[in-house]
């Protein structure tokens, strides 16, 4: 007979056994309902991402976030960028030399390629879809159109894998050349130890590259199961902040920064690091101070406390921008310190005391965990209590429209807003809005000095405007003021009919919007000492906020009325 003897055995650490054995987790998920959460996430996940309202500003968040860790690192990079773009585009199309398929399927084994958000944690469903369809039918055939979704959605996920592998190839390019030039204190963002360890250069460059532009194949198994079922974007939060803390604590073994010897003290290295670490965040703000510092002054609270790039102009003195999340100022927002230059200057006018700083930096992880989790079930608890929690969960505001807000959860919320007949900006402004953002000077100069007011009530006479249930009738008033705000004077009469219908009155209709004014709130005997208590600029921006006040609500009602 035929005996067979027992097999070789391994011992190896348990956390790599718990890897290898739930290396196809999906199809390990326990139970139904995990399986269907697990689905739902991601399906949701890629439909917020790359739907065609989102998928531009998406593509461009991502890549500044990808700059900026790379200029952090080393501002060389950059220069293997239009090389690595040259490539890629090649390969894309299957122009290649066989010697650059031979260095990309090299890349993508090593996990440098492939290894970004849009292929680890967007769902692989349009592309299982598209194999089910004719891809060759005609015009004619039902089967052409219907090929159609599933062809986009898989082109969008190519061209966002292909604009995430960019970088990545640069950064491995550039540190497999530092490698093989004879360096030994290359480490990056990544562990001292385990580079140290690794006697391949290629694999050394390849794990270097990964772990600095951000490894999403290589999140914790906590962290997997928090991606899957409660926070959708937790990847990034356990990718980011690490990798900056990282290129801190190496500063100590690298010799070399930027391919110049640095002095012997430690502070120095630090510094010079530190500064890199600024570097997108500081020539950003550097543009915007330089050649915009009028529109920068003019921009509202909320668009200045995010990084951004300033366009200019429009015609009609709108200012265009572009929202560009850096990483490191994701980093900086964990503890409210996203704007510090405007915190700093606050604390030393007495605007902000030290106990509100505090407040604001105890609050902000809360808060940023809060948005992040669950986004679907929040959603249907927002639209159940009639209270919504973006963007701030401590400052509750009431949901006028639970419909549009539950379209607002899949980015359909402007949709809605057109088929419902909501007050519009137009369609070009609705269009450019997917990718630049437009601000209205006196628009948001009058809703930061509401904002002054609300502090200067809280300070003097511990009042808020606390929380209140909309009717049919006060949503229609909102509609009606809003219309007019946004120049949209067929809504705005057809809201001012429906507020009449309801029971409103003209005399309702005015004191509401006496109240609107940008010192409305203010009791009458405190609007002198709160105007001698602003700064010139302040005052510059009540007068501008004041003069949109009349603009928006004073003769526009004429020719809605």
């Amino acid at each position: 007979m035929w005996v067979r003897g027992r097999d070789v055995e391994w011992a190896i650490p348990e956390p790599l056994a718990q890897t290898l054995d739930e290396a196809n987790w999906y199809d390990r998920e326990d139970g139904v309902l995990g399986k269907a959460s697990t689905e739902i996430m991601r399906k949701w996940k890629q439909w917020v991402l790359m739907n065609p309202f989102n998928v531009l500003r998406y593509n461009l968040n991502n890549m500044s976030g990808d700059l900026d860790i790379a200029l952090a690192y080393d501002p060389r990079i950059l220069k293997h960028l239009n090389e690595a773009r040259k490539d890629l585009w090649k390969d894309y199309r299957n122009k290649g030399s066989a010697q650059l398929r031979e260095e990309l399927d090299e890349a993508v084994r090593l996990g440098v390629l492939d290894s970004g958000f849009a292929i680890q944690d967007i769902p692989e469903s349009a592309e299982s879809l598209r194999r089910l369809l004719d891809p060759k039918a005609d015009w004619r055939s039902p089967k052409f159109w219907k090929s159609l979704a599933p062809q986009g959605w898989r082109k969008t996920r190519e061209l966002t894998a292909l604009r995430e592998n960019l970088i990545r190839l640069a950064a491995y390019r550039h540190l497999l050349e530092e490698i093989e030039s004879g360096r030994k204190d290359v480490y990056g963002a990544s562990r001292k130890d385990e580079i140290d360890q690794i006697t391949d250069p290629r694999q050394k460059a390849a794990k270097l590259a990964r772990e600095l532009i951000g490894d999403y194949g290589d999140v914790s198994h906590a962290g997997q199961y928090l991606r899957r079922h409660l926070i959708p974007f937790w990847s990034w939060v356990e990718i980011n902040a690490p990798r900056y803390a990282r290129l801190l604590r190496n500063v100590a073994h690298e010799e070399q920064l930027m391919g110049k010897r640095v002095g012997a003290f430690a502070g120095k290295r630090l510094a010079g690091r530190a500064a890199l670490m600024a570097g997108m965040f500081a020539l950003v703000s550097l543009w915007n101070r330089i050649f915009w510092p009028e529109e920068e002054e003019e921009l509202g609270d909320f668009e200045r406390q995010q990084m951004h790039l300033i366009l200019g102009r429009t015609s009609d003195g709108a200012i265009q921008s572009i929202r560009m999340q850096g990483a490191f100022s994701d980093v900086l927002s964990w503890m409210a310190l996203e704007d510090f230059g405007e915190d700093v200057a606050e604390l030393i006018t007495d605007k902000k005391s030290f106990s509100d700083q505090a407040q604001e930096m105890i609050q902000a992880p809360i808060n940023k965990l809060y948005q992040g989790a669950l986004p679907l079930t929040k959603s249907l608890m927002e639209v159940t209590t009639g209270r919504s929690t973006y963007p701030q969960v401590f400052e509750p505001r009431p949901v006028r429209d639970r419909w549009q807000h539950a379209a607002q959860a899949f980015s359909l919320g402007k949709v809605y807003g057109w088929a419902a007949g909501k007050p519009s900006r137009g369609w070009g402004n609705a269009l450019s809005s997917w990718l630049v953002r437009s601000t209205d000077p006196g628009e948001a100069a009058y809703f930061q000095t509401l904002s002054l007011v609300r502090d200067w009530n809280r300070k003097h006479h511990g009042a808020d405007q606390g929380s209140f249930t909309p009717s049919k009738r006060s949503n229609a008033l909102y509609s009606y003021k809003q219309a007019l705000r946004f120049g949209d004077f067929d809504a705005a009469e057809r809201f001012r009919q429906q507020y009449f219908d309801l029971g409103g009155s003209p005399q309702g209709m005015n004191t509401s919007i006496r109240l609107s004014e940008p010192l409305g709130q203010l009791h009458k005997q405190d609007r002198r000492r709160f105007t001698l208590s602003l700064s010139p600029k302040e005052r510059e921006r009540l007068r501008r906020a004041e003069a949109w006040h009349r603009k928006v609500y004073a003769q526009p009602r004429r020719k809605a009325g």
